[in-house]
């Protein structure tokens, strides 16, 4: 939401609680009445219920300037906005330090990938309302198991977080895990067009099969020289 949608929605807030309120006043004592008069123009309003309209009447103008009040303060108090970059970060001790989210990710990602079923891991830092939200991705082996290896990255996560950095508010992380597909399948290394070609030289005819040697038939018999 950005400044100019705030300070509409601040303006809509205080004009509905104040016409819910006019109303109100007007409904719980019904001899006043409400006389605008600008030059030629002349407004005159009055209300004239029994009892028990009066009140239901009133109840309901009183919601609706609660909804008013609540859009006020969203409008005043915006949520807050994760932020990235420097943080000021107050240790276990007391101590303020100011720690970069790159060196906090970076630490993280080489303490995950220290762990014995994790190949690869990714790291995100940001801070919301000043407590520090972890979420890491990783890539496991194809025969670990999914729930040991979240546990472990999520104890990790915080630990590390804690015990290396001294933080004192820290989230549990957002753990997002990927099999190593390429884990189980042999890579093939595929040949680029024309290497075989350039390497083997132009191409040449296969060799003719060699004759076969003639076998004279087994009752013949070889004439002798004179």
């Amino acid at each position: 939401m950005t400044t100019l949608h705030r300070w509409l929605l601040a303006f809509y807030s205080s004009l509905l609680i104040a016409v819910c309120g006019a109303l109100a006043l007007l409904a719980w004592d019904q001899e006043r009445q409400l006389d605008v008069d600008l030059r030629g123009f002349r407004f005159v309003s009055s209300i004239t219920s029994g009892e028990s309209e009066k009140g239901a009447f009133i109840l309901l103008l009183w919601v609706v300037a609660m909804f008013g009040v609540i859009t006020m303060l969203v409008a005043i108090f915006p949520a807050a906005k994760a932020r990235r970059g420097v943080f000021r970060l107050r240790q276990a001790s007391g101590t303020i330090v100011e720690v970069s989210a790159e060196s906090l990710e970076s630490l993280l990602e080489d303490e995950l990938e220290r762990l014995p079923d994790v190949r690869q891991a990714w790291a995100s830092v940001s801070m919301v309302s000043g407590i520090i939200q972890p979420d890491v991705t990783v890539v496991i082996e194809p025969s670990a198991h999914v729930a040991h290896v979240s546990a472990a990255v999520v104890h990790h996560t915080i630990e590390t977080l804690k015990e290396r950095v001294g933080l004192t508010h820290v989230n549990r992380p957002g753990i997002q895990v990927s099999y190593e597909e390429f884990a189980e399948r042999p890579v093939v290394a595929q040949r680029p067009a024309g290497v075989a070609l350039a390497m083997a030289g132009p191409s040449q005819p296969p060799p003719a099969p060699a004759p076969a040697p003639s076998v004279a038939p087994a009752g013949s018999a070889r004439p002798e020289d004179e």
